[in-house]
């Protein structure tokens, strides 16, 4: 909010261009829409001045993303001199929904349905993704195991940070080889205020 548009104005393109990647940083790692915002208007002074590069462009788009902002990353989708990029899906969601929300990706990656999940009882709410080591050898070791995969399964939730990528055929081939883990992207971290800890 600190950044005006006069501020911007007074600043060189070498200045622009190293507060735009300190913004990327700040905004990838708190994951709040209110430095991508800011980075974002850093952003459209350098497209202001000129055309912006590949990799400030691909930066912007993957901060939107992260943000949930995703009518504007559809919007850098075609930008001129980009490279093919995942295309982002339909985003389906019903906006009375109440609780912590995730993305299920539905229609062979075509569709992010945003489902409310409900919490009744005890949960194990897990940090998880399909490439993730960790969560491989984790789910592998609770599946080979009859009686603690019938006690997990049902009250187990593996949950996927905001990333700039949504890396779609990765989930769908990890949810079709394990059904009862099946892996949602996250909505928003505030709706996961009992975790402390997204890397």
């Amino acid at each position: 909010n600190a950044l005006s548009s006069s501020d911007l104005g007074a600043c060189s393109m070498s200045c622009l261009d190293k507060l735009f990647d300190g913004l990327l940083t700040v905004s990838f790692y708190s994951k709040s829409s209110e430095h991508v915002l800011s980075l974002e208007r850093v952003f459209l002074e350098i497209c202001a001045r000129r055309t912006p590069s590949l990799r400030q462009i691909q930066g912007m788009r993957g901060s939107y993303i992260i943000a949930r902002m995703f009518d504007k990353a559809r919007g850098l989708e075609s930008a001129p001199g980009q490279e093919p990029l995942e295309l982002l899906p339909e985003i389906v969601s019903d906006r009375s929904m109440s609780g912590p929300k995730l993305y299920l990706i539905e229609s062979q990656g075509k569709r992010l349905r945003l489902e409310a999940i409900p919490l009744d009882g005890p949960h194990v709410v897990i940090l998880a993704h399909p490439l993730c080591g960790f969560t491989r050898r984790a789910v592998k070791d609770i599946e080979a195991d009859v009686a603690l995969k019938s006690i997990l399964a049902p009250r187990t939730i593996l949950i996927a940070p905001p990333n700039g990528q949504l890396e779609i055929d990765e989930f769908i081939g990890w949810n079709r080889a394990h059904p009862a883990f099946l892996i949602r992207h996250v909505h928003s971290i505030a709706d996961w205020s009992g975790l402390d800890e997204w890397s």
